[in-house]
């Protein structure tokens, strides 16, 4: 739903529908965290829409425009959630680009973001996407002085094994000083970014929105995938064609 380069949120309500809606291949892994909201947000339910009705009467000139509006907002959800194929996602998308580009905007109501079903599982199982103004998530504060190890195995005398963890060495209490602010401009330019300027347009004012722990990070290694399928037979019929065409 976003235009190249514009960057918007997406997640959904459980973790297995998060890992499905990537579609990874078997032998790849998958980072997934648990954001928390830390502020009001307004949302379309596409999935509310299908149940959408109209009442009037055939013999009203403008009931014919309520229709049609009542089977827009009805065709929405499953517009939104088609599944489309790798290869045709730059055309596909660019009609529910257009549609969610529409709602961000606040000239019609202020949305922060939309609600939709998911296709790659399914079972009324649900998507979200936060637009660019509403998808900002705050920093994790890292006491200044702090060396970071990153590790990705453990190693032990049977071998190795996959193991992610984040190790922080934290400096002397007596060394956690704070910066001196600099008034240069070049030197504030290049130093590290806060969240709410570390941004594509270089801070526009957005709040922060999402928030996420250390902990609530976790990496699923894919090892196998299935299908939920309606299988159909392929009929096969044969016959001889007569010598001369009949009338």
């Amino acid at each position: 739903m976003n235009a190249r380069g514009i960057s918007l949120f997406y997640g959904a309500t459980d973790p297995e529908t998060a890992v499905a809606e990537v579609r990874p291949p078997v032998g790849s892994e998958v980072a997934i965290g648990r954001f928390q909201v830390v502020r009001p947000l307004r949302l379309l339910d596409l999935t509310a829409l299908s149940g959408v009705g109209a009442a009037g009467s055939y013999f009203d000139p403008e009931y014919a425009g309520i229709l049609s509006r009542m089977m827009f907002l009805r065709s929405l959800s499953r517009r939104m959630a088609r599944p489309v194929m790798p290869d045709d996602q730059e055309f596909e998308y660019l009609p529910t680009q257009a549609i969610a580009d529409f709602l961000a905007t606040d000239t019609v109501t202020p949305l922060d973001g939309i609600i939709f079903p998911s296709v790659q599982v399914g079972d009324g199982k649900q998507n979200v996407v936060l637009f660019h103004k509403a998808s900002l998530v705050g920093t994790i504060s890292i006491p200044d002085g702090t060396e970071t190890d990153v590790h990705t195995t453990r190693q032990d005398d049977d071998g190795c094994y996959p193991e992610y963890s984040v190790v922080w060495r934290l400096a002397p209490e007596e060394k956690q000083e704070p910066q001196p602010k600099s008034s240069d401009i070049f030197s504030d330019f290049w130093a590290f970014q806060t969240a709410r300027n570390d941004d594509i347009d270089f801070g526009n004012g957005r709040d922060v929105t999402l928030r996420i722990t250390p902990n609530d990070l976790e990496v699923r290694s894919i090892k196998g995938i299935s299908f939920d399928t309606e299988d159909h037979k392929v009929g096969h019929l044969a016959y001889a064609m007569p010598k001369e065409p009949g009338f």
